[in-house]
């Protein structure tokens, strides 16, 4: 949902009546499938899914073209837990877990299709 929030954001989707999250409850699933195709506009294909954030005298902006990277996050989780007080080094590993370990606790194993469960637990 938060790749969806962010495409929206963009104003990255191709058609029109796609402006809000609201839109999307609109659209339905064929009986024969399990998903919906949606087509983005050309110019945003290239745009980074996670991008730099920069501090402007009127704000923080969103860059459009310069990518987080993998070191921001390492950098970014090591502050976030040293100034948490966290003993260990906090990697991004630590979220996919934890995301993971919720996921075991609220849902029933049939819930969980098998490719989210190895995406998740290796």
């Amino acid at each position: 949902m938060y790749v969806i929030a962010l495409a929206l954001e963009d104003g990255a989707f191709k058609s029109p009546r796609i402006q809000s999250a609201q839109d999307l409850y609109r659209w339905t699933i064929a009986l024969n499938s399990d998903s919906l195709y949606f087509r983005f506009k050309k110019d945003t294909l290239e745009t980074p899914v996670f991008r730099k954030s920069n501090t402007k005298p009127a704000g923080v902006e969103t860059s459009r073209t310069d990518p987080v990277t993998t070191r921001m996050i390492i950098d970014q989780c090591h502050d976030l837990g040293k100034g948490a007080g966290v003993i260990n080094t906090l990697k991004p590993y630590c979220f996919r877990r934890g995301a993971g370990e919720a996921m075991d606790n609220t849902l029933k194993e049939e819930e969980v299709a098998p490719s989210v469960q190895s995406a998740f637990i290796g």
